[in-house]
Parts: C-alpha cells; structure tokens; sequence
C-alpha cells in the first residue's frame, strides 16, 4: 500500500510537470536570448498589431553656459527656459495607423489629435477639425513619437544589460538597461533633420548632417520593461542630457551665410546650451478591438505652425 507521504510526492511531481509545461519556467519568452536580441524583438511587437500607449515627456534648458546674449534674445529664450512637458494617450490598429491625443505646455493651450494613416498624416486643435500635414515628426521638429518611431530608435542600441526581474505596471516584468552614446543621438538627428529639409527617412539630408556637429550628448540611458511570458513591450523610460554648442552653431551658420557670415554669426549667442529630456511610454491593451479612421481635411480647421510646433 502506498504511504501518504509517497502520494504526496508523487502529486507534487504531477503538479511540477503540468505547472511547467502550462506556464512555467519553460513559458518564458526571454530564455536563453541576449539583452540586446530582448529590447529590439519586444520592440518589435509593438507594430505587430493594436495596442494602447500612454506617454509622457520633458524637455528642460539651462541657459547658465550661453554667452552674448542680447536683451531681445534673453526675453525669445526665457518661455523656453521653463520647459516644455507632453503627456499623452493613444492608440493604434496597425504600425500605419495610429491616433494621439496630447498636450504640449506650456506651448498650447489646447489638446492636439493627431492620425497617421496609411502614410498620410492629419492635426486637430479641436477634435474634430483637421488638417493634412506632411508628417507628425514634423510637429516636434522631426522627432517622432508613435510606437513605430520608438521602434526604430530602440534598434541598435548597445551595450544592453539584463538588470533581472522588478514589478512595473502592476506586473512583473524584465528590466533591460541601454547606456546611450553619440552614434545614437546623431541616428535621431539624422531622421529629425531629413524630416525637417524634407529629404525623407533614412536620408539625413544637409540639415540632419549640421545637426549632429553641434549637439553632444552628455549621457543616457534606456531603460526597457519586458513581459516575460510573452516578449511583449510594457514600458521604454528614456532620459538623456544634450549640450547644444552655439559657438560651433555660429561656425556653421556663418559658413552657410557666405558674404553675410560676420552678421549671420553675430545675431547667435555663444557658449553652450544644456538640455535635458525625460520620456515614458507605457504600452498596453495588446491584441484590442481598435478601429483608426481616416480623418477629414477641414480647410476651416485651426492651423498649426508651419514649422511645427515646437518651431524651427
């Protein structure tokens, strides 16, 4: 006959099994791959198919290092110097259409929509009015913020460590970590700048070639929270410090100027420009019903800058 104690090891024998082939260990998504192959393949996901994001973002100046700066630009600089913060929720059906409300202060006083849709992109200040615009990067200077710009950013990043498991979101996820250099930030201002001239993605363009001789990031760091059970994206938090020099900037404006390079250089201060910026974005709701219409263009729809608006 068989003893209690010998059942007792045999069911928990049976519950091992099941627990592992229903879910376990053996269900994690992220066995046996490499920090850097996690962040980009969870990257991925997040333009497979629908979800939900909630984002959020600052963006801070220290003026403290400029130097000449006349009184008419301190007084253009000083609603720059309180900063910029961005919080936001959207969702998308595919990585081709996506919708996002957000506001931008203290920039505007109203919520900005706006739809990408099937490579066309539209902006509303109300809601329901809106206009065609070339791109949503070109809202923000050429950076942009959907999920499928994310994605890109995320790839190549180096350096990745696997930190281990932490709680996020109510839910127990595995945190990677990405220390960012210059080749990273010169790839965003690459995209930003051939946004910006027109040159399309993936051609930086003059612009984008200018913008990386005068930014410097200072230090960066991703960090990236991953679903074990599934490989999917819970949340990319990014926060980097950038030094904008001016007196290159001066160089550089001046060599475009030509004959004009003594006045051109002289209308920019000098010294450097510090920047911070912080950005979350929390990712949700895999696999939902949602339906991204294409919007209507309104030509009686309130504009938005023409050089965006976070300006030139």
């Amino acid at each position: 006959m068989r003893s209690p104690l010998s059942s007792i090891v045999a069911a928990t024998a049976v519950a091992a099994i099941a627990l592992t082939a229903c879910g376990g260990k053996a269900s994690n998504a992220l066995t046996g791959r490499s920090p850097g192959d996690i962040i980009a393949t969870s990257a991925k996901t997040s333009q497979q198919g629908s979800l939900r994001f909630d984002a959020k973002a600052s963006v801070g100046f220290d003026a403290s290092h400029l130097t000449g700066v006349s009184s008419s630009q301190a007084a253009q600089f000083a609603p720059l110097l309180r900063g910029v913060s961005l919080t936001g929720t959207g969702e998308q059906e595919s990585a081709q259409r996506v919708r996002m409300t957000m506001s931008l202060k203290p920039l505007l006083t109203q919520q900005v929509t706006a739809v990408a849709y099937d490579g066309s992109a539209y902006v509303s200040l109300d809601g329901s009015r809106f206009s065609a615009v070339p791109s949503l990067r070109g809202l923000s200077g050429g950076f942009g913020a959907t999920p499928n710009d994310l994605t890109q950013y995320l790839q190549g990043l180096t350096s990745v460590r696997d930190l281990g498991s932490t709680q996020q979101d109510g839910q127990t996820v595995e945190h990677l970590q990405a220390t960012l250099d210059q080749s990273v930030l010169q790839k965003a201002l690459s995209q930003a700048g051939a946004q910006a001239s027109g040159t399309g993605a993936g051609q930086p363009g003059q612009l984008g070639q200018l913008f990386t001789q005068f930014f410097q990031l200072q230090g960066g760091t991703v960090d990236a929270y991953v679903l074990p059970s599934n490989g999917q994206l819970d949340r990319v938090d990014v926060s980097m410090k950038v030094a904008i020099d001016f007196d290159r900037l001066k160089q550089v404006v001046g060599g475009l100027a030509g004959g004009s390079a003594t006045n051109a250089g002289a209308q920019i201060p000098g010294g450097s420009l510090g920047m911070t910026v912080d950005v979350g974005v929390h990712y949700h709701d895999y696999g939902a019903a949602i339906t991204v219409h294409k919007p209507t263009v309104d030509p009686n729809a309130p504009s938005i800058p023409s050089n965006g608006i976070l300006g030139g």
